[in-house]
């Protein structure tokens, strides 16, 4: 998905900014997608989509289930429990 949208979206950019770079697209030739750039140098960068997706992010990070491993900081051990779970002692809520 995230190569597919990489082509949709950023490589008409890519070839209107810079015309004199050859780009090729070959469909469906292997399993998993993956870029393969060769700079001026001669060396080439090869970017596989499911190295990139397998790289965990930040474990003190937090969000949406979607992108993070945790959603709420209080999942974090040692830290205070959620107040919507465990109700907070009275000097903590700033209301005493």
């Amino acid at each position: 998905e995230g190569a597919r949208k990489f082509v949709y979206f950023n490589i008409p950019q890519i070839q209107y900014k810079n015309p004199w770079v050859q780009i090729m697209m070959f469909k469906n030739m292997t399993p998993s997608p993956f870029l393969r750039f060769y700079l001026d140098s001669g060396e080439q960068v090869l970017v596989d989509e499911e190295q990139a997706k397998m790289v965990k992010s930040n474990p003190a990070n937090f969000g949406p289930r979607k992108y993070h491993l945790r959603e709420c900081m209080c999942e974090v051990e040692g830290q205070v429990p959620c107040p919507a779970f465990v109700p907070l002692p009275k000097e903590m809520t700033g209301k005493y």
